[in-house]
């Protein structure tokens, strides 16, 4: 897998017809313009001589940054900067120098030919760049500006001239690439002369992979009758990392035309040797250098130093990172750089091992998915080290426990192994400022606890024996991965987090921690373990490989969907922080269903849920993208009620050990101000028409027969969920109910009554999803993030009201006002 981008990076098929178009008209309109007068300056080598290296002998095959001289189609296959130089010899002097620049799609070039025998001397200057044109084809354009001395000591004597092409790529599949190019289309004049319209053609097989590849080619200038064109047949091959060969033949004018090459790579750098002879007797040789270098990671005949890899691990960890000024002291960090990192460092030959600095960090579910990656890094021989700075937790030791080993320093402590949460009630307290909530679970919802910290002075006893349930899953699964990680008797685990504070001499005596010391010492010890050098600040996810492979990458989409279910557009709330808006995120989703590149979508949801129909309506959107592709919904570090609702309909859900999901249930909310206007002297006038037109107002509580509406409407609304649940999971309805009732579970509990497929993380999802679309081998991975508004943008959006409602059914835990933040802090610790 590599990292992608979000964007769609392919237009669409209307671009692909309209830009071919406009290529054959360009070749039509260039036959049929009378042509000029024929002279032998037309045949000098313009603007492109035989610039080649052994991986890129053929228009087809030709990619590198030397693309502005071959195929300005190519220009940007190689994503960054690169450089070219390369030149022939003519015997023993020197034939011609030339050197280009890429940096992405755009590309300059110069080129000087020394002058010969009938040939003056030359001096090109290009400029090319690339358009990719669908799934399949790259439109390329260049200029060339040429200087000819004209051999006379006369500085008149220099000719110049500007002429321009274009160049087309054509790679539908992974074993055929078919290059072309039109040059001179514009006949220009040199001097008295006028140059011939000249053609490239080529292509490019593959009938065993990327090692091997066989070539056709043929040039010929306009006018040429096609029993005189040439045809050159070439074999490219890489037998091992970074080691290029070619050879060559061609048949011209009845003598033979031999080709062979020899180049090197190394991961960012390669250089090679060409040679070129005609005729039997080997007459007329020519060879050729060149070097090339770039910014991606190539297949290399020296592999790289072996490293160690540091990660900075710290914060509130979630999918995506906190959104916005507004998000005040709720700021968490994306959790996705430290998974890619550990992921990298995993499938990178060269990274022997890992050094994670661990701090302060949170969210259980994703520390899961992190002990995976390590566990997966650790079987394939890399040596993992954890240092523990200080004071540390529940969270933190988790983590850790995955390495080979613990490093603490002498002045730190361990505390804190065990979880344990407080729930505030605050009814009582409102009461004094004349504040009041009415809640309105629907009558079958036992567990929906949503808001009921702020209508009871008592939790509801089944909201007591939910956290209950959910504290034993959270415990026995940290006690069961530290015991079997750390090879501490489970019962003996249990004794030692039971909350007790311990020196760190104590805990290494317990077999907590391996080594006492501080961070240089872990870095040494990680070094010596590993027999590699640390290195600092590297980061694995910012390397780019060279794609060997041709055709349209094979993709997996990741969308985020992260945030509190709201109608209307993402944006950031001071309370709620991220919110997911049903419009933002249904556009997203028709873009990944459009995206003909994506072969399937993993569904990535860390939500509490909102509004019921926001909901609803990402359901749809998500169904219209599962009738054209797989659907596979990965759950972080919650997925409850709407969190619920928007996975329900996948092909397949999976969900972390101890993901917090289900919450299958509806509830509502509505303040009352009443006492409030009353300690104010704030009086109140109504007027209506309409003997409920004021049931939903902030200044009186509902009327018996007004709350009996309210909870009919929450029933109904029930209902429908169980009956979408109950399609989408394919189960009975009296089946979804009886694990319905708003009741939360953790992940391994929710596999255990059918309301997720599987265990697994993000990067499970993701061969889950390769499995359902039938792709096979690597694939690109394309992350979809949550769009991001500028802080004009932001300042503009102070202020409107999004979706205004005076209530709202809500199919979660949490709700519209994120003050009752109490099931996702049952993953925290309370010291």
């Amino acid at each position: 897998m590599k990292l992608g981008t979000s964007s769609r990076p392919f237009g669409s098929l209307r671009s692909v017809v309209s830009l071919s178009l406009l290529f054959v008209t360009l070749a039509i309109i260039s036959f049929a313009l009378p042509p000029g007068r024929a002279s032998a300056t037309s045949a000098l080598d313009l603007p492109e001589p035989a610039l080649w290296t052994p991986d890129g002998s053929s228009i087809a095959t030709s990619d590198g940054p030397q693309s502005v001289f071959t195929n300005p189609a190519a220009i940007g296959l190689r994503s960054g900067v690169g450089f070219f130089y390369g030149g022939t010899l003519a015997g023993d002097k020197s034939a011609y120098n030339a050197f280009s620049l890429q940096i992405s799609n755009l590309s300059f070039g110069y080129a000087q030919s020394q002058a010969r025998p009938f040939r003056p001397e030359t001096r090109s200057f290009l400029v090319g760049q690339s358009f990719p044109i669908g799934q399949m084809f790259r439109f390329g354009t260049f200029g060339n500006w040429l200087e000819v001395d004209a051999g006379g000591s006369d500085p008149d004597d220099e000719l110049d001239v500007f002429s321009y092409g274009a160049g087309l790529l054509f790679r539908p599949c992974r074993h055929f690439s078919l290059g072309a190019k039109l040059g001179n289309i514009n006949q220009p004049r040199l001097g008295e002369d006028v140059l011939k319209r000249y053609y490239n053609v080529g292509a490019g097989v593959r009938p065993l992979g990327n090692r091997v590849t066989l070539t056709v080619d043929t040039e010929f200038e306009e006018g040429t009758e096609v029993e005189d064109f040439g045809v050159r047949y070439g074999v490219e091959v890489e037998p091992i990392d970074g080691l290029l060969l070619h050879a060559g033949y061609m048949d011209r004018d009845g003598e033979a035309d031999y080709r062979f090459a020899v180049g090197f790579s190394l991961p960012h750098m390669s250089a090679g040797y060409a040679g070129e002879t005609r005729g039997d007797d080997m007459r007329d040789e020519r060879s050729g250098y060149y070097v090339s270098t770039t910014t991606e990671f190539q297949r290399s005949v020296v592999k790289p130093g072996s490293k160690v890899v540091k990660l900075d691990v710290q914060g509130n960890l979630r999918d995506e990172p906190s959104e916005g000024f507004m998000t005040l002291g709720s700021g968490h960090r994306g959790a996705l750089p430290l998974l890619e990192e550990l992921r990298r460092a995993r499938t990178e030959p060269w990274v022997k091992g890992v050094l994670l600095d661990i701090r302060g960090i949170s969210n259980l579910a994703v520390i899961e998915e992190m002990r995976n990656e390590i566990a997966l890094s650790r079987a394939a021989g890399k040596k993992v080290v954890a240092f523990l700075d200080g004071d540390t937790d529940f969270s933190e030791y988790y983590l850790a426990s995955a390495a080979d080993k613990i490093v603490t320093p002498f002045s730190g402590g361990i505390y804190g192994l065990g979880i344990g949460r407080t729930m505030l009630l605050y009814k009582n307290f409102l009461a004094k400022l004349g504040i009041e909530f009415e809640r309105f679970p629907c009558r079958e919802c036992e567990y929906k606890s949503a808001y009921a910290n702020f209508t009871e002075d008592k939790l509801p006893e089944g909201y007591k024996r939910q956290i209950d349930e959910m504290l034993d899953d959270i415990y026995d699964e940290w006690l069961t991965d530290v015991s079997r990680d750390r090879g501490i008797e489970k019962s003996k685990l249990t004794e030692l987090a039971d909350g007790r504070i311990m020196m760190p001499t104590e805990a290494k005596e317990a077999g907590l921690v391996d080594e006492l010391g501080f961070y240089d010492f872990a870095d040494s010890l990680v070094a010596e373990m590993a027999d590699a050098k640390v290195a600092d600040g590297l980061r694995l996810s910012k390397i780019a490989h060279k794609r060997c492979d041709w055709g349209p990458p094979q993709r997996v989409a990741v969308v985020f969907a992260m945030g509190a279910i709201m109608d209307g557009e993402n944006r950031s709330d001071f309370m709620e922080g991220n919110v997911m808006g049903n419009e933002t995120m249904t556009k997203l989703l028709e873009k990944v269903e459009n995206d003909r590149s994506v072969k399937a979508v993993v569904w990535r949801i860390d939500s509490p849920g909102g509004s019921g129909y926001a909901s609803d309506a990402i359901w749809n959107g998500l169904e219209k993208l599962k009738k054209k592709k797989p659907l596979v919904s990965s759950m972080g570090m919650v997925a409850g009620s709407g969190g619920y609702w928007i996975a329900m309909n996948s092909d397949k859900i999976l969900a972390d050990p101890l993901t917090l999901t289900g919450s299958i249930g509806a509830t509502g909310l509505k303040p009352v101000f009443e006492g409030t206007y009353d300690k104010l002297g704030i009086n109140r006038e109504v007027f209506k028409r309409g003997k409920y037109m004021d049931m939903f107002s902030t200044a009186r509580k509902m009327t018996p027969e007004e709350r009996a509406m309210i909870l009919d409407m929450t029933d109904k609304f029930y209902d429908y969920f169980v009956d979408k649940v109950a399609v989408g999971r394919n189960m009975k309805p009296e089946d979804v109910r009886k694990v319905g009732g708003g009741h939360v579970y953790v992940g391994r509990r929710a596999l255990s009554i059918g309301l997720v497929d599987k265990l697994g993380g993000m990067y499970d999802a993701v061969e889950e999803a390769k499995k359902l679309a039938g792709v096979t081998g690597d694939v690109e991975v394309v992350y979809y993030h949550r769009p991001k508004k500028s802080i004009f943008s932001t300042l503009a959006g102070l202020g409107v009201k999004q979706a205004p409602q005076a209530i709202e059914l809500v199919g979660d835990y949490d709700g519209p006002m994120l003050l009752m933040d109490d099931l996702p802090e049952v993953l925290e610790v309370e010291p």
